[in-house]
């Protein structure tokens, strides 16, 4: 498929990694699913609890090139997720998605969703087949329609007050009449007040389609 020349993308075919490895998808839509995971190099907006503060550095990691990325995949795996750091500070990101697509592979990308204009210019193309969008209460997209591009919202909750945020955004999208995404409440580092947090609030807005999120792969010791 050609670009179009209003996109802001690079023609590059390498780009910096910072690791590659096969897990469970722990969180989300697809929990519990076998999955390959190209963790990018590079992140803008630094979370107090990111347990992945090595990609923050775009410097870091590793350089390759896409067919590299593509041949360390198995053939046995289906569903590829890309995330980081954050994705969308690459330039040619559509490039490793086509490459990854092309060869048979679900792409799926996990976002902050900083970054309004690349991800829609990713949603307009054929490869990025899941996007999972994970907004920072310090750094909150600032266009509605980010969430729109969505298809499901992963919220980490704290504390209470970061559940009036969810609830006020899903209200905003609401009456936008578009649809809401899935929205997934996700207690931090599966700590146990903000689990219960996440597990009441779920259960008293039972007429909205909220999900809770755990984090199987820190329960069962994996990646």
């Amino acid at each position: 498929m050609p670009v179009s020349p209003t996109m802001r993308w690079n023609m590059n075919d390498t780009i910096r990694v910072n690791e590659q490895f096969i897990s469970i998808q722990g969180e989300g839509f697809y929990i519990g699913i076998p999955c390959y995971f190209i963790r990018l190099q590079g992140c803008d907006v630094n979370c107090r609890w990111c347990d992945s503060k090595a990609t923050w550095d775009l410097d870091g990691g590793t350089m390759m090139t896409f067919q590299e990325i593509v041949d360390h995949i198995p053939n046995s795996i289906n569903h590829v997720v890309i995330t980081g750091g954050e994705p969308t500070l690459h330039g040619n990101l559509w490039g490793l998605i086509r490459s990854i697509a092309k060869n048979g592979y679900s792409v799926h990308i996990e976002t902050s969703g900083t970054h309004y204009d690349v991800l829609e210019d990713l949603c307009s193309l054929p490869w990025a087949w899941w996007i999972t969008l994970s907004p920072k209460y310090h750094r909150m997209p600032e266009n509605i329609d980010t969430y729109l591009l969505a298809n499901e919202v992963k919220w980490i909750i704290t504390e209470r007050k970061d559940l009036d945020i969810v609830d006020a955004k899903w209200e905003e999208l609401e009456r936008l009449e578009q649809g809401v995404p899935l929205f997934y409440l996700q207690p931090v580092s599966c700590e146990e007040e903000a689990t219960d947090l996440c597990v009441q609030h779920v259960i008293k807005n039972a007429d909205r389609d909220y999900r809770l999120s755990i984090q199987i792969h820190q329960y069962i010791g994996v990646k």
